[in-house]
């Protein structure tokens, strides 16, 4: 692993413990991938940060300011332009997207 891959790692614009609870259904994502240490949690992070990286940018926004800014979904809609319920789908959506890039 390179000193560039672990900085993009630390640098995620998103939470990945906010996001462990999510993509796992209230487990953790480490039970989808592994969890045997450090090593296994920066490949996580990495993973993680690749695949939100594939994600649309409006998607990609919206579950960066629900799990990084801790924001609720009403005020996600009004930073965004759309309303709460397209939240809700855009961030349900966004999260399947993710279980399914990080189980491939």
């Amino acid at each position: 692993m390179t000193v560039e891959e672990v900085a993009a790692c630390e640098q995620a614009d998103v939470s990945v413990d906010s996001f462990e609870r999510e993509l796992s259904g209230g487990g953790r994502v480490g039970d989808l991938v592994g969890d045997e240490g450090m090593e296994e949690r920066t490949c996580l992070h990495l993973s993680l940060h690749e695949a939100l990286q594939d994600l649309p940018d409006r998607d990609r926004q919206v579950l960066s300011l629900r799990y990084s800014r801790d924001l609720t979904q009403q005020q996600v809609s009004r930073i965004v332009g759309v309303s709460q319920v397209q939240v809700s789908r855009i961030e349900k959506r966004a999260i399947e997207k993710l279980r399914e890039m990080l189980r491939e």
